[in-house]
């Protein structure tokens, strides 16, 4: 497979294959962020090293430079994310994204990924991602708190306590459950956050575990990544409960705001969050994503 460069610039012709970077690149790597104008990055911080070394990639070379890469993770396992993404000024963008996409994917599938997913990708690459397959998969929606009034309790016959490592194989299933294929959390995610989460609840009733709550805390702020409860056990104040136990425990921390998000088309819970008073920041997030096939 070749790296297919424009015609104007006297490197048309097929050069060294696409394929996986090392620690090797890590130079050639930063020179590329540092030079280019075309770059997609999923965070404002990427950890290059850590990516190159641990993680799937896809890089262009030709007759020794690097023309574009692509770096992935596999962390939220089935689901791969897309974290970097550069090319060369001079890079005919379609003809690169025709050959570090397919090589990408590939890779992600062999190792497991059913979907590569884009998170706010530029304006640039999303006609170039359409070609390749992907689609507008989701809107999420951020919500703020700024205020500690809550008159709500929920379900008082529910037990909320914090979680512990007897809980992994619980929330493994309940969060399997709760949630489409694409959203679910992996049960490695879920032993990291029993392990080092700021705030892990669970809600149980009759010594069953029906809900969760996960919240992390960065200086006075607090943002609760996942709220899930049992679909048998929906619409029983559940949810709420788990919320009010995590809002008393955030403002007993002195944290002076907390931010959550979710899907647009999720009207269950943006009524939860808007009956605890959480109101829409007016920011989003536009999940661009593409289903893989089976690797063989």
């Amino acid at each position: 497979m070749g790296c297919v460069m424009p015609q104007d610039n006297g490197l048309s012709a097929p050069g060294e294959p696409v394929r996986q970077g090392s620690l090797r690149d890590y130079v050639s790597l930063l020179w590329l962020l540092e030079s280019s104008r075309w770059i997609y990055q999923f965070r404002e911080q990427e950890n290059l090293f850590e990516l190159l070394a641990h993680q799937p990639s896809a890089l262009c070379v030709h007759k020794g430079i690097l023309r574009a890469a692509l770096l992935s993770s596999l962390y939220r396992s089935p689901v791969a994310a897309a974290h970097i993404l550069a090319l060369r000024d001079e890079s005919d963008l379609q003809l690169v994204l025709n050959e570090l996409l397919p090589y990408a994917e590939g890779r992600l599938a062999e190792r497991g990924a059913r979907w590569m997913s884009f998170t706010n990708a530029p304006n640039w690459l999303l006609n170039g991602l359409a070609i390749q397959g992907y689609r507008l998969y989701d809107k999420v929606i951020v919500y703020i708190k700024q205020d500690w009034q809550i008159t709500k309790k929920g379900n008082l016959k529910i037990n909320v306590r914090r979680a512990s490592p007897d809980d992994h194989v619980a929330l493994v299933a309940l969060d399997a459950e709760a949630f489409e294929p694409f959203w679910q959390l992996n049960p490695t995610i879920l032993q990291d956050a029993i392990r080092s989460a700021a705030y892990l609840l669970v809600a149980e009733l009759n010594r069953r575990l029906v809900g969760y709550l996960l919240a992390e805390r960065q200086g006075d702020e607090a943002h609760i990544g996942r709220v899930a409860v049992a679909p048998d056990h929906q619409r029983q104040g559940i949810g709420t409960r788990l919320m009010v136990e995590a809002l008393s425990l955030l403002r007993e921390a002195d944290l002076k705001v907390v931010y959550l998000n979710t899907q647009e088309d999720n009207a269950s819970a943006r009524a939860l969050y808007e009956g605890l008073g959480f109101r829409p920041t007016g920011e989003y997030d536009l999940i661009w994503a593409k289903q893989l096939p089976a690797s063989k």
